[in-house]
């Protein structure tokens, strides 16, 4: 351990940070503060070390009845919100561990400077926003007494918790430490610790995983990566990424008016099941049950339920009403199993509102640059208070700038108060809000007050709702803010969004995450800072792209940070509205897309080849699905069982920020042979050519599309039995070189222009298995014309003709 102590005068800190120590504090920070290091030196399945290099740290001078003390933060760091004890702040991250184990930290290692006769303020603790930050006096409690730093320890672990497939386990690290006593801030610019197995402890929250847990949801696979510092390099499980699946449980009235949803959700390629609440019963005991068992039996990511409290019961935890609930199934924690949202309706109309909302947004975006408007809202209150020691405009001003900075073009800002910058002077108004979402805002936040039928800042309330007009340009919501989505008495203003319509048309909020209580100042805001960091893709390889996987990726920070307080938040902020909504940031853009028109009925492959990297290509048949496959180099591959009969198939391809590609592939048994190609006698025609492929005459390629590919017809001194195709042919930019390869054999693949010079060569003598194989050969660099692809299977050459026309 290094460490040194440094008296009064003036003190470097993390070679950024300059104090003066003395009855007057004050400090400066360097025009680009250090930001806070979180890292894994090493993780061998069972050990997991991590080293924590701290930030730049801040301060900010309040008064007690002590005098000017000082409130100390940190970058990314969190206040630990002891009430009476120093207000400190502590870096947090979570790990896996091994499903059965109990594990202990220790730090390794850690260098530290003191800092002598600094009064460190007392922290007012948690509590909600109905109670105001300035009500609430700084009490000085016993551990202002003690001869000892507070906290004790540098580190510890909170109890472990299990998240789907993996058990969890979030690391605590205090970089500050204080002795009231002697007046010393302890500051520590790095730690490193090991997380390791104890020998003896009984574990709590162990996971016993299931024989079928090698697939993980392409959605929590997202989330992983954002909530796991070792998920990249764990090397406990290998597993397969799948597509999530959803279980609408709907009060049966309603079940008619969700089918559409339910067929527009398989047609994207979500296998979904919906159920009637009868079926299921309508209690809360019931209701968890139905779903805990169906998740152990069938996999689940998303739950729907359709109705409102009466007609589809919420359960409730000591924190209050809870919807989320219902996802915590394994363990005995706040982190969820699966997404959860609601669509609460009364009537069928209402539930059509909010289907048609969702479809219309998601398969048929209008040609309208609203998706990338935003609107941010706040009070002018929480100063030394709220999360990282921002007051709420504060906060949503960073969000702004966050948005600013990826595809977001205009952010208004309705801030109270007057702060410059965009903020227009004075209090925001209703008719503000109202003027700016009819005009378009694809994106609301929201940091402030609120009630069961209305927001502080505005008073934006239920009745303004009612008299929007944006029937085509609706926003997803995030609120921090007390009660607005206390929906189990009344129609709350959650509810009034989801239910909007202007002349029988959809307006409104697509989908919304509200609180069904009142929510407190610090915590509800690092949710809201991590799910614009995802939303942003501010983190390396952690993105997210539903409604619901980004609303809960946040609560799951906030539990990390901030343990059972966060975990009250969590439990009772809803989803209002679909949880696999795939959000949008900016005006939906085309896909370059190319495929046969057509499929045999005995094929089980079909191939498709599309400019947008991991875009999903789902083939569906009379509401089925049959294949999915994400877009890999440019092309996805479909495998599928042998078709059952000719009813024609649906191609669905949809990708971020896309508007969806749906195409009809007919089914056609054909009698007779499809002519491929042409007849070339290269050596009379391409002599130059034929210096490189040697003397080979032969006729139009023909394949039977009622069996096996039987190749070109050959003359007599060129035998072969394989066949070449070409899709598309003429090409612009991408086609897709398709053959068969009768038996293992060594294969080459080369493209030449007119001339005989080699274009490129897509397989160099490789040993292929018997079977089909198809390349992608882009030609966006090459002039118009024609040129040819010679495939050489085990020594046998046969050539097609490709044509570049724009």
């Amino acid at each position: 351990m290094i460490h040194k102590t440094t008296p009064n005068g003036l003190l470097a800190i993390f070679a950024t940070i300059l104090f003066l120590v003395a009855p007057m504090l004050s400090f400066s920070q360097s025009a680009t503060p250090k930001k806070t290091a979180i890292s894994l030196v090493s993780d061998n399945g069972e050990a997991t070390v991590m080293k924590f290099d701290a930030g730049a740290m801040g301060q900010k001078t309040v008064s007690t009845p002590a005098g000017e003390a000082l409130v100390i933060t940190m970058d990314d760091g969190t206040p630990i919100l002891k009430k009476g004890f120093p207000d400190l702040p502590k870096l947090t991250a979570s790990i896996i561990i091994p499903d059965e184990k109990n594990m202990q930290v220790t730090v390794t290692e850690s260098s530290y400077t003191d800092f002598e006769n600094v009064l460190v303020a007392p922290s007012k603790g948690s509590f909600k926003r109905d109670v105001k930050p300035s009500d609430v006096p700084y009490e000085y409690g016993t551990a202002y007494q003690e001869d000892a730093f507070f906290p004790k320890d540098i580190a510890e672990m909170r109890d472990p918790y299990i998240l789907r497939d993996f058990r969890g386990q979030t690391v605590i690290v205090y970089p500050f430490q204080y002795n009231a006593v002697t007046k010393t801030l302890r500051v520590y610019s790095e730690i490193t610790v090991t997380v390791s197995p104890k020998e003896k402890g009984e574990a709590i929250n162990v996971l016993k995983r299931h024989v079928n847990s090698d697939k993980i949801a392409t959605e929590f696979q997202n989330v992983y990566s954002s909530q796991f510092l070792n998920y990249g390099s764990d090397i406990r499980y290998d597993h397969m990424e799948e597509e999530g699946n959803m279980l609408i449980i709907s009060y049966g009235t309603f079940m008619d008016e969700m089918q559409p949803f339910v067929d527009w959700k398989r047609q994207r390629g979500m296998p979904v099941e919906m159920v009637d609440i009868a079926t299921v019963g309508n209690t809360k005991t019931a209701i968890k049950s139905y779903v805990a068992n169906y998740y152990n039996t069938n996999g689940l990511t998303f739950l729907l339920l359709v109705g409102d409290e009466s007609q589809v019961k919420t359960s409730s935890t000591n924190a209050g009403d809870s919807d989320n609930d219902y996802g915590f199934i394994s363990g005995n924690d706040h982190y969820q199993e699966i997404f959860v949202g609601r669509f609460s309706a009364q009537t069928g109309t209402e539930v059509t509102t909010q289907v048609n909302r969702i479809i219309a947004y998601e398969k048929t975006p209008v040609d309208d640059n609203y998706f990338s408007k935003g609107i941010c809202m706040a009070s002018n209150e929480g100063a030394n208070i709220g999360d990282d020691g921002e007051a709420d405009y504060e906060h949503e001003d960073l969000i702004r700038e966050q948005l600013l900075g990826y595809t977001y073009t205009e952010v208004a800002e309705l801030f109270d108060g007057t702060h410059g910058n965009v903020d227009a002077p004075g209090n925001p108004s209703d008719n503000m809000l109202r003027d700016l979402v009819n005009a378009g805002a694809g994106i609301i936040q929201y940091t402030g007050h609120g009630s069961t039928t209305s927001l502080g800042t505005t008073g934006f309330n239920n009745s303004d709702v009612g008299t929007l007009t944006n029937t085509t340009k609706w926003p997803f919501i995030w609120v921090v803010g007390c009660s607005v989505g206390d929906f189990r008495t009344t129609t709350c203003f959650a509810e009034s969004w989801a239910r909007a319509t202007s002349n029988g048309q959809p307006t409104g909020a697509l989908s919304s995450f509200m609180s069904t209580i009142l929510q407190s100042w610090a915590e509800p805001m690092e949710a809201q800072d991590e799910i614009n960091l995802i939303l942003t893709e501010s983190y390396v390889n952690k993105i997210n792209r539903t409604f619901g996987g980004l609303s809960i990726n946040g609560c799951f920070s906030m539990n990390d940070k901030y343990g059972n307080n966060g975990n009250e938040m969590t439990d009772t902020w809803i989803i209002f509205g679909d949880p696999s909504l795939v959000v949008r940031t900016a005006q939906p853009t085309s896909m370059a897309v190319s495929h046969n028109p057509t499929i045999n009925p005995a094929s089980s492959t079909f191939s498709v080849a599309c400019d947008v990297e991991n875009a999903l290509a789902v083939l569906t048949v009379n509401g089925t699905i049959l294949a999915t496959a994400k877009v890999s180099a440019g092309n996805a591959y479909l495998s599928f069982d042998a078709l059952a009969n000719e009813d024609p198939l649906t191609l669905t391809i949809t990708g971020f920020n896309k508007s969806p590609y749906i195409a009809t592939i007919s089914v056609e048994q054909s009698s007779g042979s499809h002519v491929l190609g042409d007849v070339y006698d290269v050596p009379g025609h391409f002599p130059a050519l034929a210096d490189h492929l040697g003397t080979i005459k032969y006729s139009t390629t023909l394949i039977d599309l009622g069996q096996e590919p039987k190749g070109i017809s050959p003359d007599a001194n060129n035998l072969f039995s394989t066949g070449i195709a070409v899709y598309p042919n003429p090409f612009d930019q991408i086609t897709s070189i398709s053959y068969y390869v009768a038996a293992d054999a060594a294969v080459t693949v080369v493209l030449y222009d007119q001339s005989g010079r080699e274009i490129k060569r897509l397989v160099n003598n490789e040993m292929q298995v018997a079977g089909s194989y198809q390349l992608t050969f882009d030609g966006t660099s090459l002039p118009v014309g024609a040129y040819f692809c010679q495939v050489i299977i085990d020594g046998k050459p046969q050539v097609e003709k490709l044509f570049i026309a724009r």
